[in-house]
C-alpha cells in the first residue's frame, strides 16, 4: 500500500476540523482531524482557526502516523480523527 500526505491543510468550518489531503494508492482522499483532538492533545489554546492550524502543523507527523495507521489497518475513503484515536 503507498500512501503519501501532500503538505497542504486547511481549517474545515462545517466540520470544525483541519483537513488534510492523502493519496492511498493513487487515489485522493481527505483526512480531518477535530479541533477536540487538536485541543486535547496537541496544545491547540483557543478553537480559533488559526491556533488549530498551528498545532496541526506543529504535530503534522504523529497525526499523520495515526492517519495513515487507520489506512493501513482497513479504512476506505475520507478519516476523521478524533480525540479517542490519540
Amino acid at each position: 500500500m503507498n500512501i503519501s500526505f501532500p503538505q497542504k491543510s486547511a481549517y474545515d468550518l462545517r466540520a470544525t476540523s483541519i483537513t488534510f489531503p492523502v493519496i492511498v494508492d493513487g487515489h485522493a482522499r481527505r483526512c480531518f482531524v477535530t479541533e477536540e483532538a487538536l485541543m486535547d492533545h496537541f496544545n491547540a489554546l483557543s478553537p480559533e482557526s488559526e491556533r488549530l492550524q498551528t498545532a496541526f502543523e506543529a504535530n503534522r507527523s504523529e497525526i499523520e502516523a495515526v492517519a495513515e495507521y487507520r489506512y493501513r489497518t482497513g479504512a476506505a475513503g475520507d478519516v476523521l480523527l478524533r480525540t479517542q484515536d490519540f
